[in-house]
C-alpha cells in the first residue's frame, strides 16, 4: 500500500454535475494506491472485499476505492482473481508467491 487520500468525486461544482444524463453529486471518497500494476496483474480480473472497488491501474499503480473502510499503509488487501489476473501475477517477478 502507497498511500489513502481523501479526494472529490467531481470537482466541477459542489451541487452536482449532469454525467450522462443524470445527477452525479458531489462526494469525498476514499481512494488508496497500491504499489501493484498492469505489468504485474490484469486489474479488469480482479474482484476485492466488499466496498473494495477498483477504479483503474497504470503499468505500476492500481487505484481502489475503499467505501466505508480505512486502509493505512501497510495493510493488506485480499482479492479474488480470474483466470487471467491469475496467469499474469504468476508469470510476474515482481509478485511474491507463497504457496502452501
Amino acid at each position: 500500500m502507497r498511500k489513502t487520500n481523501n479526494n472529490p468525486s467531481y470537482t466541477f461544482t459542489k451541487r452536482g454535475i449532469y454525467y450522462f444524463s443524470r445527477l452525479v453529486l458531489f462526494a469525498i471518497i476514499t481512494q488508496t494506491i497500491l504499489a501493484l500494476g498492469i505489468q504485474d496483474i490484469d486489474p479488469d480480473g480482479l474482484q476485492a472485499d466488499i466496498g473494495i472497488t477498483v477504479c483503474g491501474a497504470s503499468s505500476d499503480h492500481l487505484i481502489l476505492e475503499a467505501t466505508g473502510h480505512y486502509l493505512p499503509v501497510g495493510a493488506e488487501v485480499h482479492f479474488q482473481l480470474n483466470y487471467s489476473a491469475l496467469l499474469r501475477a504468476m508469470t510476474s517477478p515482481f509478485i511474491r508467491k507463497n504457496m502452501t
